[in-house]
């Protein structure tokens, strides 16, 4: 059997909708490195780490966009491309710990044009099939496995704080 290839099908629904569903709700993850790609009115911290996010020893380790819909749209499709976000170099898969367990799913996004135009096709077939390891979607979904895990650790470690993008505040992470 043939493998199928992801191919961008440009539709625009991964960067017009990059608020999760999930509560607290957050905006599309950007590592510290990464904040420098939008203006600084649209990004705000997503995680960090200490006792008091109000205190001067309290460490940032992620941030995350404002905006449900991503500045560097357009209908021509990213303004950015080649230095886009990790997050966005993985889409369309997703990375997700199953709960209680070490292992990892891996995804793809249900909103995805392609994932459905998939689906549709090859009803049998799921469109993960799509994504070899050696493609940068799966790479780049590995690295942001890879610093999940580390970052879990560190929040089992010590007193980690999530940022809720919609209340605009601080809570205590809580697992």
């Amino acid at each position: 059997m043939s493998r199928t290839r992801f191919k961008c099908l440009r539709c625009g629904k991964c960067c017009t909708n990059l608020h999760t569903m999930i509560k607290p709700q957050q905006g599309l993850m950007l590592f510290p490195e990464e904040r420098s790609l939008f203006d600084k009115v649209y990004v705000i911290p997503s995680w960090g780490f200490g006792k008091n996010p109000r205190k001067k020893n309290f460490e940032i380790a992620l941030y995350q966009m404002t905006e449900k819909i991503c500045p560097h749209y357009s209908d021509s499709g990213c303004l950015i491309y080649d230095t886009r976000p990790i997050k966005c170099k993985a889409y369309p898969l997703d990375v997700l710990k199953l709960p209680n367990s070490k292992k990892v799913l891996i995804q793809i996004a249900p909103e995805c044009s392609w994932s459905q135009k998939m689906h549709e096709q090859y009803p049998k077939r799921p469109p993960i099939n799509a994504f070899s390891q050696n493609s940068l979607e799966f790479k780049e979904a590995m690295v942001m496995n890879e610093y999940s895990r580390l970052l879990s650790l560190e929040i089992k470690r010590i007193q980690s704080w999530h940022y809720d993008v919609v209340k605009r505040k601080w809570a205590k992470t809580s697992f």
